[in-house]
């Protein structure tokens, strides 16, 4: 599998089942780098049918990373590529171990899930918080809401500030809410 990839000069990563390719580059490379992904689908999707597996087109997912100017400069090429008979269309947001990506990379997507995930997780608590007592209520919050926004903090690194302040002043409120839940059940 691994030479299909470097025929083609494409990085990737190789899961159990499950493949990631991905080329850098430049603006004004977009329509060789998309030839390079194209042809490296077709070639890993002739080497699964000769191991009897399937690439599964309907699951590929395709997602151009870049500044808003740069992606604004991409607006005039064909950015989707073909697997067979199926066009697989850039999509603006992916999602990769639990974690979400957007396009310019500004982790709002990410961010604004957690927030929601932990939110429903906290309102459930405060309805049982009296019948589940302090220890158990307290041991929720940690692996309910504590855990997701830990999760993957080292992507954080390197945000503009402004999302960085976004998810400071989340964390911030998501202890407060947290530690009145704790206050409550005492």
């Amino acid at each position: 599998m691994t030479e299909v990839f470097d025929r083609q000069s494409v990085q990737f990563h190789l899961f159990a089942d499950d493949k990631q390719s991905y080329v850098s580059g430049r603006v004004c490379e977009v329509d060789d780098i998309r030839r390079r992904l194209a042809d490296c689908a077709e070639e890993v999707a002739a080497w699964c049918a000769s191991h009897r597996l399937q690439l599964n087109a309907s699951k590929t997912v395709l997602i151009w990373f870049g500044s808003r100017t740069n992606l604004g400069k991409l607006s005039t090429h064909d950015l989707s590529i073909n697997i067979g008979s199926e066009i697989i269309k850039p999509v603006s947001c992916v999602r990769d171990l639990g974690f979400h990506f957007d396009d310019e990379l500004r982790m709002k997507q990410h961010i604004n899930t957690i927030a929601r995930t932990c939110f429903y997780h906290l309102q459930r608590l405060r309805q049982i918080r009296r019948r589940a007592g302090q220890e158990v209520t307290v041991r929720l919050v940690l692996a309910l809401v504590m855990s997701r926004t830990d999760f993957c903090n080292a992507l954080f690194a390197g945000l503009q500030r402004r999302q960085s302040r976004r998810y400071s002043e989340y964390k911030t409120q998501r202890l407060d809410s947290s530690s009145n839940l704790d206050r409550a059940t005492m």
